[in-house]
């Protein structure tokens, strides 16, 4: 997909995450081995904990669709798909030696992706999330704090620092702590910013298709950059980063698809025209892989 080049700035598209289908049966299969995943990494969790309750309203809507009740409540497939994106992201990374943090903030902190209430664990979720992106598109990357995750590129191992943004206000806020970390780790590096929560609480997007839904997204991680352009200019400009990638993810009932009930995630990769030769040779690799297909 070619880039999308903007006044000083340029940003790039990344192709949406391909949609995976799951049945009722598999997602339930993931929170067990969620479960599994938390029991030998001694993280414990309550029952009637935000989490205990996504994997167990996860369950039951897999045992209650086998034995031929077909009746859907919304909240429950709400939850079950927030259960399925948790379970995937670290199921995805449970042999990185790193997750035992992440793992105990998720275990223990408010889990409600359809919330806007900041969270720890959806903090830390957001690192599982990009590391599994990663991952899927080929990288060899792990956890390591600081900054939160470095990747292997030909080039030179390449920090990034990943922020949840639960308000317009605190972008530059988070932005600066990023950079902070990015700079215990050397030079350059990326900022990963999840924007999930500037939309409205328990939101679901309605779209006819996939197509109409990922370009939407697109307009929504666009607006992000053009808001906030002013300071994404000045900490790619003052080398404190090599670049910034905006990821949106929503539940979305697609009217033309089959199964309707789906969780897009649509991304953005900016930086500056001017920066210096080291700095997009990095940019550039990172670009590439990240828009090869995905496994």
């Amino acid at each position: 997909m070619p880039a999308q080049v903007g006044h000083r700035g340029k940003r790039v598209r990344i192709e949406s995450i391909p949609v995976r289908k799951s049945t009722y049966a598999e997602i339930a299969a993931r929170s067990r081995q969620l479960r599994e995943v938390l029991a030998e990494r001694n993280v414990r969790f309550h029952r009637d904990s935000a989490l205990g309750k996504l994997l167990r309203d996860a369950e039951s809507l897999a045992r209650e669709w086998d034995e031929g009740n077909r009746t859907q409540e919304f909240r429950r497939l709400v939850n079950a798909a927030h259960a399925n994106r948790i379970a995937e992201a670290i199921l995805a990374v449970r042999n990185d030696a790193g997750a035992q943090q992440c793992l105990s903030r998720i275990a223990g902190n408010d889990m409600n992706l359809s919330g806007r209430v900041p969270s720890q664990g959806k903090d830390h979720l957001w690192e599982l999330d990009f590391l599994y992106v990663l991952l899927r598109h080929g990288f060899a990357a792990k956890l390591v704090d600081p900054p939160d995750i470095v990747i292997d590129l030909c080039v030179s191992p390449f920090p990034v620092a990943c922020k949840k943004i639960y308000s317009e206000k605190g972008v530059e806020a988070q932005l600066r702590k990023a950079v902070k970390q990015l700079a215990q780790h050397g030079s350059g590096g990326l900022v990963a910013l999840n924007i999930d929560d500037l939309v409205p609480d328990d939101t679901v997007l309605q779209s006819r298709d996939r197509r109409e839904a990922s370009d939407f997204l697109n307009k929504f991680n666009e607006g992000f950059v053009e808001r906030h352009r002013l300071n994404l200019q000045r900490f790619v400009k003052d080398r404190r980063c090599d670049g910034i990638l905006i990821s949106t993810s929503v539940l979305a009932d697609l009217k033309n698809s089959k199964p309707r009930f789906n969780l897009l995630t649509e991304s953005m990769l900016w930086t500056l025209d001017s920066v210096p030769p080291e700095t997009a040779a990095r940019i550039a690799e990172l670009r590439k892989g990240l828009l090869s297909s995905s496994i």
